[in-house]
């Protein structure tokens, strides 16, 4: 048996959703963190449980042609960039099989996975992120996670973020630690560009209300024109890092952005995609696979501020958007008249309580797009969306996982999955984009 602290060597011939290399000793797997599949290590173990153990590198014996030198000094300390010493077609690679491997190995569907869409910018294109705060008396840190922890080291430039993030965040280490011993309640501050990284938005994330921050807003924005919105949210987290409380400090209170034709605004808190070149990609894929002729009834489930209902309304009878986050449906509403959508409904609730309704109501769907949060998709939202009869089903997904679980329940609901196309909608990172497309019966005509 293994026992923790033992030193082994092993071949590695697996790779998982979290970056890890996995190997085998006397038929034990291992997962080894950043090993790559190929490569031979002698590792030390540090964990070890009924079903598996964890294991660290010592010394790579054979190494994959796929390695390269990490691009940042934190990439072991803050490990939001967990592939950044793989070669970026190689990860692409990578993902495509992740995603095969857990549609077969949990949804039990055996299909062509297509290969990734590549980003044509792999670095420097988040628009958004979570700058992490700790102010005592004794520490005054802004910066990220550290791995697998909640304490946050310094990093004065992230390269998969966008310019106008790392700027901002330069200057909130430059403004925040003279206001540290009344700032002990503010926990993160969130930050969200537009798709130019041109105008920025920025929210302090606090336990509770903190006049300073009226001070604090005022020089931030007067230094740097491009944050045009400022926010304070507090109380207990609900949504997220966010809390229920929202209160405006200074600037205009929505972000304005193009997602193709259509202007965008919306509030903080609200998702949008944090690629937006690859968004577009994307979006575009997903109108092409709709291919709507005008007489369509389109449901769109976690709908958000309809930036996929608002171009899909373009081209169909109507489109029905389900939000559970108030203030995105209320953006989504607006977007619509500010584009001249008239024939978009937007009901607010969770998926689980109004799709049922909705088929109570006997309504008629041609087309069903469903874009979850990480964690997929309810079981009711399934069986709901099924009894819909919809021909069509789009499902996009940021999880495999819960990508194949769903998937095997529409399954058997009768529905067959068609194509999956992954989006490299993270690089650098383990997360992956998928859009599938599945249609009710046993027929797989395109």
């Amino acid at each position: 048996m293994l026992e923790k602290g033992q030193i082994i060597e092993l071949s590695i011939d697996g790779f998982t959703i979290n970056g890890d290399g996995v190997g085998r000793y006397d038929e034990q797997v291992i997962f080894v963190a950043s090993a790559l599949p190929g490569e031979k290590v002698k590792v030390q173990i540090n964990e070890i449980k009924p079903r598996y153990a964890r294991a660290d590198i010592l010394e790579l014996l054979e190494s994959s042609k796929s390695r390269r030198e990490p691009f940042c000094p934190l990439s072991v300390d803050c490990g939001g960039c967990s592939l950044q010493h793989i070669d970026y077609w190689e990860q692409l690679q990578l993902k495509q099989g992740i995603i095969a491997d857990a549609l077969r190995r949990i949804g039990g569907i055996d299909i062509e996975v297509n290969p990734v869409i590549a980003a044509d910018q792999p670095f420097n294109y988040r628009n958004r992120a979570q700058i992490h705060c700790r102010f005592s008396s004794f520490n005054k840190s802004i910066g990220f996670f550290r791995n697998r922890s909640n304490q946050v080291i310094d990093s004065e430039n992230c390269l998969i973020l966008m310019p106008i993030l790392n700027d901002a965040a330069a200057l909130l280490r430059t403004i925040l630690p003279a206001y540290a011993e009344k700032l002990f309640a503010l926990r993160h501050v969130a930050l969200h560009c537009d798709t130019k990284g041109s105008r920025l938005m920025l929210v302090f994330v606090t336990e509770r209300h903190l006049p300073e921050l009226e001070q604090i807003a005022a020089k931030l924005i007067n230094t740097d024109k491009r944050i045009v919105s400022i926010w304070e949210n507090f109380g207990l987290p609900v949504y997220g890092i966010f809390g229920i409380k929202w209160r405006h400090i200074c600037g205009v209170e929505k972000l304005e952005d193009k997602f193709g034709n259509n202007s965008i605004a919306f509030s903080p808190g609200s998702f949008t995609q944090i690629n937006p070149q690859q968004m577009i990609k994307m979006y575009k894929y997903i109108a092409d696979l709709a291919d709507l002729s005008g007489n369509e009834t389109v449901l769109d489930i976690y709908s958000g501020t309809g930036s996929i209902g608002l171009l899909l309304a373009r081209n169909a009878a109507r489109v029905i958007c389900i939000e559970n986050f108030a203030a995105a449906s209320q953006d989504a509403q607006a977007n619509a008249h500010r584009n001249n959508i008239g024939n978009c409904r937007f009901l607010i609730g969770e998926a689980e309580r109004l799709l049922p309704e909705l088929v109570a109501q006997r309504i008629a769907a041609d087309l069903i797009v469903l874009d979850p949060p990480r964690s997929g998709c309810e079981a009711a939202v399934v069986e709901a969306a099924a009894a819909t009869k919809a021909a069509k089903i789009i499902y996009v997904s940021c999880d495999p996982a819960t990508l194949a679980r769903d998937l095997r329940l529409f399954t058997a609901h009768g529905y067959q999955t068609i194509s999956v196309q992954p989006f490299d909608m993270f690089p650098q990172t383990t997360n992956v984009e998928s859009v599938v497309m599945l249609k009710r019966g046993k027929s797989i005509d395109k």
